[in-house]
């Protein structure tokens, strides 16, 4: 389906109920609250929901937290930023009773689960949603070029990542001269730490542990972790960035334990196929970032992450 066909579709709809990723990033609430914004220019009654609260981080960034109840009046579904139905987490039933569903993703391991899709394997997904909020025709504000540029700067790292292009910046350039600013996104999302987060963080990288040849990094926070400095699991979103910046790392992995012994697992790397190693462990994402949930005893799940990284180096 093209832009401009699935865009007609979402113009025509009365109303809508958008569907976050559970365990919500930067990229997939922007989607939502871009989305949102242009519905509500349109006079359509719309909301946006998520299995989970949003990180503390994105608390400047949003006018509010999505609510995790679905309210079945709405006439149509729409998920963003998620490429399978699970990652919906304790809505992905709900989503399923709606006949009229859709779905904007740029995930290279979309199952296409909506009637109606749109995927594109883009940098962020906010980059496709601002195309089709444009083929919309709703007039592109300062809120809602913020609101997108939240998504692309975290999916990109930054603009960091390889796979920006030049469509990447072109996109970028169009979104600032609606009146976003790239340094009012970094300040509230990653200046804006409290100084338990900060002790967190450093306590974490001083055990970081290294693998097979030095190739494979790892941190963990365990639950005891988290007790210590009063904090909850959300404040841990970016910490596998930093074993990026280790010479001679070629897979960084971040665990956090969010229930006993059960892990969420972060992968970042630099020439490895993450998607790959993730989908070994139920999960997935993209080439350089993805994730996975794992459950069992601390090391051994150690155990089976070297193993696997051992396989694609």
């Amino acid at each position: 389906m093209t832009v401009n066909d699935f865009a007609g579709q979402l113009k025509r709809l009365d109303s809508a109920l958008i569907f976050c990723h559970a365990r919500p990033d930067g990229d997939t609430l922007s989607c939502a609250f871009g989305l949102y914004f242009a519905f509500k220019r349109l006079g359509k009654r719309v909301d946006i929901v998520c299995a989970d609260p949003f990180p503390k981080v994105f608390e400047p960034c949003f006018p509010f937290c999505p609510s995790n109840k679905v309210d079945l009046s709405y006439d149509n579904f729409i998920a963003v930023d998620c490429p399978t139905l699970e990652l919906l987490g304790s809505l992905s039933t709900q989503f399923t009773k709606k006949r009229s569903t859709f779905l904007i993703d740029h995930h290279l391991s979309n199952r296409r689960y909506a009637k109606n899709c749109l995927v594109d394997v883009r940098p962020a997904c906010a980059l496709i949603v601002y195309d089709v909020i444009k083929a919309m025709g709703v007039k592109i504000d300062a809120e809602i070029a913020q609101a997108l540029l939240y998504g692309i700067c975290t999916d990109t790292g930054n603009f960091a990542h390889d796979d920006c292009d030049s469509n990447t910046f072109s996109t970028v350039s169009e979104i600032l001269s609606h009146g976003a600013s790239i340094s009012l996104a970094y300040d509230r999302m990653f200046r804006s730490q409290t100084k338990e987060r900060a002790k967190l963080y450093a306590e974490t990288i001083s055990k970081m542990r290294f693998y097979l040849d030095n190739k494979v990094a790892i941190i963990a926070v365990r639950q005891s972790d988290l007790e210590k400095f009063g904090l909850t699991p959300d404040v841990t979103d970016g910490f596998v960035d930093y074993t990026m910046t280790v010479l001679g790392v070629e897979v960084g992995i971040s665990m956090l334990e969010f229930r006993k012994e059960v892990f969420r697992i972060s992968f970042r790397s630099k020439n490895v196929d993450c998607n790959q190693i993730a989908q070994t462990f139920g999960g997935g994402g993209h080439k350089k970032a993805s994730g996975a949930v794992i459950a069992g005893i601390y090391e051994d799940v150690i155990d089976k992450l070297i193993y696997t990284c051992g396989n694609y180096l």
